[in-house]
């Protein structure tokens, strides 16, 4: 199965359970102010893109960094919760494995973060 194929899948599941998502998000939330502390300090005239920004658990730290920052996440659904939460942002719903001319973007920072599901929970940041 195709990386794509399986987060389409997914996302229903993650569209349905965005307005209570960050009520049972305990682990995610832990693990958002964790990776927020590796984060550089100051960060003035960055940019920074984070695919799979979900509610805007970790987005949340990644605004008081960066200049600019894009979310982006496979679920509309999702995304709306994060722009309540972080209005400053710009967003982007797609698929970040086949979205035309991402590859072509200039940011400064990435973050990535794969959708959690039982099978397979990771996430990862990239600098």
């Amino acid at each position: 199965m195709s990386r794509t194929s399986s987060l389409r899948r997914e996302s229903p599941a993650f569209a349905r359970k965005a307005g209570s998502y960050d009520m049972h998000a305990n682990v995610q939330v832990d693990a958002a102010a964790l990776l927020a502390e590796w984060l550089p300090r100051e960060l003035p005239d960055a940019s920074c893109l984070e695919l799979g920004a979900g509610t805007g658990l970790f987005s949340q730290y990644l605004a008081h960094r960066f200049q600019q920052l894009e979310c982006t996440d496979i679920s509309p659904e999702m995304l709306e919760h994060c722009r309540e939460r972080l209005p400053q942002a710009s967003y982007r719903a797609l698929d970040a494995w086949e979205a035309p001319g991402l590859h072509e973007a200039r940011y400064d920072f990435l973050t990535c973060k794969r959708p959690n599901s039982p099978r397979k929970k990771r996430s990862i940041l990239l600098k």
